[in-house]
């Protein structure tokens, strides 16, 4: 695994982050906070600042279909984002494509899935999940 230093997330984060959760609202104007932040926080509580819902589960099997149909296609090929978009009752490879970009999906600038255990998808950056383990010296599937 690559560490990413302060320094390297001093470049990587430029931008003002605003999160709000019902317990407090947290300013990170840039790298220094935003490393103190994730250093400081328990892991159980990240997840929800690294998670962003893409779907929720309430659509069930038309999930893959909607991602298809309102997400880039990044690195699927033409033939499983074809079928997603197709749904679930008009092609029986549907499941193995859906199964495929949930595992695989990630945009240029870093943006994976993730699928929640009630059926919903969340987008989530690769880069952040990195750092986290990082500074905090975890397994971020295993303690999030």
């Amino acid at each position: 695994m690559k560490t990413v230093t302060k320094s390297q997330a001093d470049k990587i984060l430029v931008k003002k982050m605003t999160t709000t959760t019902t317990r407090r609202t947290i300013d990170l104007e840039n790298a220094s906070e935003i490393y103190q932040f994730l250093k400081d926080t328990k892991p159980e509580e990240l997840g929800e600042y690294v998670f962003q819902l893409a779907i929720d589960g309430h659509h069930g099997i038309y999930c893959g279909q909607i991602f298809a149909k309102n997400f880039v296609q990044a690195n699927i090929s033409e033939n499983y984002w074809r079928i997603l978009k197709d749904g679930p009752e008009n092609n029986e490879e549907y499941w193995e494509a859906w199964e495929h970009t949930a595992d695989h999906w990630e945009t240029d600038d870093g943006y994976c899935l993730h699928l929640g255990e009630s059926g919903d998808v969340f987008c989530y950056k690769s880069l952040v999940v990195r750092m986290i383990e990082d500074i905090k010296d975890i397994n971020f599937w295993e303690e999030c």
